[in-house]
């Protein structure tokens, strides 16, 4: 009897080891088969990128002999439409979070590049329960991540889902100085997709005081006569969804109160040769603890540059259509 359970506990035992192998030799071969399609995706990334860097090449060069460059002349595949824009001026711009791509097209296009980026940002996909809850991740690959504090991380205040798309609702009731600050770079353009919720309160400041150069976005009064969102920003330009704003409500701009409670992307250009903060806070004043903001937050990009209209157009539409 124990040698015929010695023989039935031999064959167990053979039987466990060539499944072991047979796994084994699954997970090897899946690991080399996710290798080669990752290498031939970027391959195929290469590949595509190098022709448009040829075309691009070339129409900047015909262009040096004309005087005129034309960006349809650079044909760009369906496979990249949505991802990769080439500027009136010749200028790369890169609209997709897709890590090779990126690294890709800044590669090969360095020298056309958007540049500039200090920091871009998407609570797309966040929950109140999400172990990295607490952390805005620097998408551009800076690594200027902020750290969320002062939140309950409910639906009030925390991740929220409005018609199907995530938010971060900043609540009032919560928000104190110091919330929010992330010490990278003179901003001198912000775009921003929000819902502001009250009035009199700071949705985004970068100045080193309340009377600071640098830029600085809340709803000064949700008044019908007050620009949106110009009131406290020196010398600032602004776009709504990509429409350059009006000085005046009277010449078309839109006005605060037709903006509160209405989800949009706002662009803020301060053109100041003297703006000297190298930090930015969300939902407070950088410089003190007043007027914090409530209001719906969907994604916001940073630049150390001023972008031309173009580049605010066509950054407007996909944070509109909500593409990161």
């Amino acid at each position: 009897m124990k040698i015929k359970n010695s023989g039935i506990s031999l064959i167990i035992l053979v039987i466990t080891i060539i499944l072991m192998i047979i796994l084994a030799s699954a997970i090897i071969l899946s690991l080399t088969s996710n290798s080669t399609i990752e290498k031939a995706k970027e391959s195929k990334i290469r590949n595509d990128i190098s022709i448009i860097q040829e075309q691009l090449s070339l129409e900047l060069a015909n262009s040096n002999l004309t005087g005129s460059f034309n960006a349809d002349n650079v044909i760009i595949s369906n496979d990249y439409k949505d991802k990769i824009t080439i500027t009136s001026n010749g200028q790369v711009v890169v609209t997709t979070n897709d890590p090779l791509i990126k690294q890709v097209t800044k590669e090969l296009l360095r020298d056309k590049y958007m540049e500039g980026i200090i920091g871009m940002y998407s609570v797309k996909g966040k929950t109140n329960t999400s172990e990295d809850k607490d952390i805005l991740k620097d998408l551009s690959g800076n690594g200027n991540d902020i750290k969320l504090i002062n939140f309950i991380w409910n639906e009030t205040s925390g991740y929220s889902n409005v018609n199907g798309v995530t938010c971060l609702r900043f609540s009032k009731d919560v928000m104190n100085r110091g919330n929010n600050i992330i010490n990278q770079g003179k901003v001198k353009t912000l775009l921003l997709n929000f819902t502001p919720k009250t009035i009199n309160s700071i949705i985004f400041d970068s100045r080193l005081n309340s009377a600071g150069n640098g830029i600085a976005l809340y709803t000064n009064s949700g008044s019908n006569s007050s620009v949106a969102w110009n009131a406290r920003t020196t010398g600032a330009i602004s776009y709504v969804n990509g429409i350059k704003q009006a000085t005046t409500v009277a010449a078309g701009a839109k006005s605060e109160a037709e903006m509160l409670n209405t989800k949009h992307v706002i662009c803020i250009l301060a053109p100041s040769e003297n703006i000297v903060a190298g930090a930015y806070s969300i939902g407070n004043r950088i410089s003190d603890n007043d007027f914090p903001g409530s209001f719906d937050f969907y994604s916001m990009m940073t630049f150390d540059k001023l972008l031309s209209d173009e580049e605010i157009k066509i950054y407007s539409n996909w944070m509109i259509k909500e593409e990161f």
